[in-house]
């Protein structure tokens, strides 16, 4: 049996309701949650897959990983919250500064695949030290960054893709692993490849832990609701 927060399922409800409302009432900048996948809680369980972009110096080389989300409704996604951590590394080799990234959504294809990119973002993130540990006693840091000029994103199932893709790195970043007994995932599949001309692969029964923020509604008006 699957378990859903009542966090998740109210910020479901409240999605849908907002996304009707401000539908007929012809505005669009209401943000609330369009998909919420917490970190592992307990932080001591986490694990995590390799995701480094080719700009990276990662040990490890290069790694890819995409986790899916829903839309129920059209959306613009506007900001993207993430958590993870660098393979065999203690607080004092990370400068806890900036690191920079490289963000992709993707729609997903009748094979449940990532299939057509959508949007792509090359930008530093923020990297905040939680004072927590993973299973490997390795640091585990909070990111968010804003999402520009996302077009939008009809109602379906997509992929959002992260990878460490800073020149400065030696150390392999790992995206943290998502509990998903504890909401409602789109399929519990992490996707994964090691160079950009592979297939992805599937990982089943795994999540990745983020929160992506976005705007539904109409199409022109000033309102914003955040719902946290």
């Amino acid at each position: 049996m699957k378990f859903v927060s009542r966090r998740a399922a109210l910020s479901a409800l409240l999605l849908s309701m907002f996304a009707t409302s401000f539908a007929l009432a012809g505005y669009y900048g209401a943000e609330v949650i369009l998909w919420d996948q917490p970190p592992m809680d307990p932080p001591e369980l986490a694990d995590g897959f390799l995701c480094d972009g080719p700009n990276s110096n990662a040990e490890f080389g290069e790694g890819y990983s995409a986790e899916d989300f829903r839309l129920a409704v059209p959306a613009k996604p506007v900001e993207l919250t993430f958590y993870g951590f660098y393979a065999y590394s203690d607080p004092q080799q990370i400068d806890l500064t900036y690191r920079q990234f490289q963000f992709r959504i993707w729609s997903s294809g009748d094979d449940g695949f990532p299939e057509k990119q959508c949007y792509t973002l090359n930008r530093s993130a923020p990297m905040k030290f939680t004072e927590t540990y993973n299973s490997f006693g390795e640091p585990i840091y909070l990111y968010q960054v804003s999402l520009p000029s996302v077009p939008e994103l009809a109602a379906g199932t997509y992929w959002i893709e992260i990878a460490e893709n800073d020149p400065n790195t030696t150390l392999s970043w790992c995206w943290m692993d998502h509990d998903n007994t504890m909401t409602s995932s789109a399929n519990h599949l992490v996707v994964n490849r090691f160079s950009r001309k592979e297939s992805w692969f599937p990982v089943i029964g795994y999540d990745s832990a983020f929160q992506l923020i976005g705007e539904v509604g109409g199409t022109s008006g000033p309102v914003r609701t955040r719902l946290r």
